[in-house]
């Protein structure tokens, strides 16, 4: 869980079995999504685009991990004006899902979806591991987790456990893109 799906993460631990050279893996790939954020996205975005993919972890690691756009740039009257277009960007690129509300599980789901309350998962626990930080991954190698609020245990089984008919994916009251 801790090591993630990144593919040279995961060989390094089969090589290896040492958790830091995964770590130092792990650290070059975080570097290399954020120079890809700088290189590849629209000049007026590339701030947000970091600071929206920095926000996750603390956003997942509370008790409510509903995504709250003001906690982005930490200042109130912020919301999807300012950060929507950054959370599309790291959606398209395939870091993150974004997990709506439904104001009603039934079909079709893409219409019962509150698209201004959702979560964000980073696809890879590793990554998001990673961001929290050395005493995050100790602790979940010890068998506690439940700590950051069960962030990245959360992140690895969000993923939905039936398809709809739409092409979404759904949990019972979620869906997931």
């Amino acid at each position: 869980m801790t090591v993630g799906g990144m593919p040279v993460a995961v060989q390094k631990y089969v090589d290896t079995k040492d958790y830091n050279e995964v770590w130092d893996v792990l650290a070059s790939i975080c570097n290399i999504i954020e120079k890809d954020a700088l290189r590849y996205s629209d000049k007026k975005d590339r701030l947000k685009i970091l600071a929206c993919l920095e926000s996750i972890p603390s956003q997942l690691a509370r008790e409510n991990k509903t995504f709250v756009y003001k906690d982005v740039g930490k200042q109130a009257g912020t919301g999807r004006r300012e950060y929507g277009s950054s959370l599309d960007w790291l959606h398209r690129a395939g870091l993150i899902n974004l997990c709506y509300n439904l104001r009603d599980p039934c079909e079709p789901l893409s219409q019962m979806e509150r698209t201004d309350s959702f979560k964000v998962y980073l696809k890879d626990p590793g990554i998001l591991t990673y961001m929290l930080g050395r005493e995050t991954a100790s602790a979940i190698e010890s068998g506690n987790t439940y700590v950051n609020e069960g962030a990245v245990v959360e992140s690895c089984i969000h993923r939905p456990s039936y398809p709809t008919a739409t092409g979404s994916t759904s949990t019972a009251n979620r869906t997931v893109r």
